[in-house]
C-alpha cells in the first residue's frame, strides 16, 4: 500500500548493540529499579556481558535528554575509560588521571550543546559564558580544534559559530584553581544550572575490554575516583556507571559506596521481562504492534530452554530466539514453527558454552552453571572433555585421565590401577548424567555431550 512503512525485519536482530538501534525505545523493557537510577544522584549499575547494560544507559540518557520547555534536562558526559590514552603521568590508576578524563569529556560535552542550543548560549549571563569558556580551553585535552571539527561545519550554522569563537576566545587568568576539583565541579555544576540546564552527568560505559587485559588496574582506578568524596557532593553533578559485575566486590570498600555518595545496582530480570523483550522485538521486526512467542513456535518446550540458554541475560535471550526468527521472517510463515524443525534450528545454532576455571563456573548462553551442580566427579570428566573438546574420548581415558586424574592408563589386569571395564561404566554413566543435567539446555536431547557408541564420548562446543 502506498505510505505504508516497511518493517525492519532481521535487521532488529542483527547487532544487539544498544546504541546502534534506532528501534531500541520500542523494545525496551525498563528493570525494576529504572525510576531510581534516573534519580539525581551517582549510581553504580553492574552486569554481566549481555545483562543489558548498554540499554539502560542509553535509555537512560535518552530520558535525560528529553526536551521540556525547550531545554534540555542534563549535560551528559560520556567518558570512556581508556588507561591508554591517559599517558604514564596519568596512568590508569592515578586519581589525578581519572579526573583528567572526567573533566575533558564534560569540557566536550559544553561544546556539543552549545553547538545544539545555540541560543541558551547567547541568553546566559557573561560570567556563565566566561566561566564555560575557560572550562573548555583548560580542561579539553590535546588538540581541541581538530577533536571539535565535526561541531564546526557549515550547515550547523550559529551554532558551530559560537563553537569557533570559544575555541579562538583568550584566557587570561583562571576563575578558580584548575586543581580544587571540588570547586571546579561546583562551578560548573553553577554554570550549566545557569544556562538553563539541571547540572550534568557523566555517564561511564564501555569497561569490558579493560577488565579482562588489566582487572587489577581497573579496580584500583575506579576505586580511588570512587573514593574521592568531594567530586559526589554536588547536587548537580552526578556519575551514572555502568559496571561489569566482576567489579562488584572490589568496589565494594570504595569510600563513595560505603557513604551512600554512588548507590549500586544490580540488573536482574524477571521472567516475564526477558519475554516481553523477546515479543517486543519480534513485533517491531515484523511492524506489528504486538507477537506474542507462541505465535513463532508452538514447541511446549521452548520457555524452557530459553531460561536453560538464556538465564537472566537479555542478549542471550535474543540470540537464541534469532535462529526462530530468522525461518519465520524468511520464509514469510504465518502459522507457528513446529517442534520438530524448531529442535532442527536450535541444533544448527548452539548457545556459547565454555569454562571458567578462575571463577569456578561455566557458562551456557547466559545461565551461570556452578561446578557444585554437576558433582564433583561430573566437573572432573567435563574439564577433561572441555580440553579435549571436539575430540572422541574413549571410555576408558576418560575414566582414568579424566574422573580419576592419573597420568597414564592401565592397559591390563596387573598394571597399578588397573580395573575391568564393568565396575567403572555406570560411574561414568552416572557422573555423564550429572553434567548433561547441569549444562544441556535440554538434557533429553543434547546439543553437546554425545556419546559414540563402542568409542568413547565427545563435547562439542558452542560458540
Amino acid at each position: 500500500m502506498k505510505g505504508q512503512v516497511q518493517a525492519p525485519g532481521l535487521a532488529v536482530f542483527g547487532s544487539l548493540r544498544a546504541d546502534d538501534e534506532p528501534w531500541l525505545a520500542e523494545c525496551f523493557v525498563p528493570p525494576d529499579d529504572f525510576r531510581l537510577m534516573e534519580e539525581e544522584g551517582s549510581i553504580a549499575v553492574f552486569g554481566p556481558p549481555g545483562s543489558g547494560k548498554s540499554a539502560v544507559r542509553e535509555m537512560l540518557v535518552r530520558r535525560c535528554r528529553e526536551v521540556s520547555e525547550g531545554r534540555r534536562r542534563r549535560l551528559i558526559a560520556c567518558w570512556r575509560f581508556d588507561p591508554l590514552a591517559l599517558g604514564p603521568s596519568l596512568g590508569p590508576r592515578s586519581l589525578p588521571g581519572q579526573v583528567a578524563g572526567v573533566l575533558d569529556s564534560c569540557a566536550m560535552a559544553v561544546l556539543e550543546y552549545v553547538a545544539a542550543c545555540p541560543s541558551e548560549w547567547g541568553n546566559a549571563p557573561e560570567w556563565v559564558r566566561r566561566y564555560l569558556t575557560w572550562f573548555v580551553r583548560r580542561f579539553a585535552q590535546g588538540d581541541i580544534v581538530s577533536r571539535a571539527g565535526y561541531l564546526l561545519e557549515e550547515e550547523r550554522g550559529t551554532g558551530s559559530d559560537i563553537v569557533a569563537q570559544l575555541l579562538r576566545a583568550e584566557i587570561e587568568q583562571d576563575p578558580v584553581p584548575p586543581h580544587n576539583w571540588p570547586q571546579v565541579a561546583a562551578e560548573l555544576a553553577k554554570a550549566l544550572v545557569r544556562l538553563g540546564l539541571g547540572g550534568v552527568w557523566v555517564v561511564v560505559d564501555g569497561l569490558e575490554p579493560w577488565v579482562e587485559a588489566q582487572f587489577d588496574q581497573v579496580v584500583s582506578s575506579l576505586s580511588a575516583l570512587f573514593s574521592a568524596l568531594p567530586l559526589f557532593e554536588q547536587a548537580a553533578f552526578a556519575y551514572k556507571v555502568f559496571l561489569p559485575s566482576v567489579l562488584q566486590p572490589g568496589l565494594a570498600a570504595a569510600a563513595g559506596v560505603e557513604r551512600s555518595r554512588i548507590q549500586p545496582y544490580s540488573l536482574v530480570w524477571r521472567e516475564e521481562q526477558l519475554v516481553e523483550m523477546v515479543e517486543r522485538r519480534i513485533a517491531v521486526a515484523l511492524g506489528r504492534p504486538r507477537f506474542a512467542l507462541s505465535e513463532l513456535c508452538s514447541a511446549a518446550g521452548l520457555l524452557e530452554w530459553l531460561r536453560r540458554g538464556g538465564g537472566n541475560r537479555p542478549r542471550a535471550w535474543l540470540e537464541l530466539i534469532r535462529p526462530l526468527v530468522t525461518r519465520y521472517i524468511s520464509d514469510r510463515r504465518e502459522q507457528p514453527i513446529k517442534e520438530d524443525e524448531w529442535k532442527e534450528l536450535r541444533r544448527q545454532a548452539p548457545p556459547r558454552l565454555f569454562l571458567d576455571e578462575v571463577n569456578r563456573r561455566v557458562v551456557v548462553g547466559g545461565r551461570e552453571v556452578s561446578i557444585e551442580e554437576m558433582t564433583s566427579g561430573g566437573y572432573r570428566l567435563f574439564r577433561y572433555l572441555y580440553k579435549n573438546a571436539g575430540r572422541v574420548v574413549p571410555w576408558d581415558e576418560l575414566y582414568y585421565r579424566g574422573y580419576r586424574g592419573m597420568d597414564r592408563q592401565p592397559l591390563a589386569v596387573g598394571d597399578e590401577g588397573y580395573e575391568a571395564p564393568t565396575s567403572y561404566e555406570g560411574v561414568l554413566y552416572s557422573r555423564i548424567s550429572d553434567v548433561r543435567k547441569a549444562i544441556e539446555p535440554d538434557p533429553e536431547d543434547p546439543l553437546y555431550l554425545d556419546t559414540v557408541r563402542g568409542e568413547g564420548v565427545v563435547l562439542r562446543l558452542g560458540w
